[in-house]
């Protein structure tokens, strides 16, 4: 069997993105970040200002959840938690007209008549 590099950085940018979405979401620019383009826009600046952590494993092989916290020190946490919270603000500063449009696209779909059955 062939060995895997698995980016455990990438999964726990992934984890901390939905938690903060989850939690944030009454707030109106949030939910933009739904959107797949923006989503991807926020990893990849997160990613891009965190260092990585690679792991190796058996092909099949599948990470251990005690491997995957050994590796993510509170402090680690804390940082990424920081720069994803950082990149979501430059990036409404930056797109703030399009995901305004978007959303008001969105929500006055909502009250078209032909999504009320769907």
């Amino acid at each position: 069997m062939a060995d895997r590099t698995i980016n455990l950085t990438m999964l726990w940018v992934a984890d901390e993105i939905a938690q903060i979405l989850d939690n944030e979401q009454e707030y109106f620019e949030y939910g933009a970040f739904l959107n797949s383009r923006l989503y991807k826009e926020l990893m990849n600046y997160t990613l891009s200002r965190v260092p990585n952590v690679y792991a190796v494993i058996k092909d099949g092989q599948k990470i251990s959840e005690q491997c995957n916290r050994r590796y993510c020190s509170g402090e680690r946490k804390l940082h990424i938690e920081t720069v994803i919270r950082q990149g979501i603000f430059e990036i409404i500063q930056k797109k703030r007209d399009w995901i305004q449009h978007q959303l008001s696209n969105s929500s006055e779909q909502s009250f078209s008549p032909s999504t009320w059955f769907t």
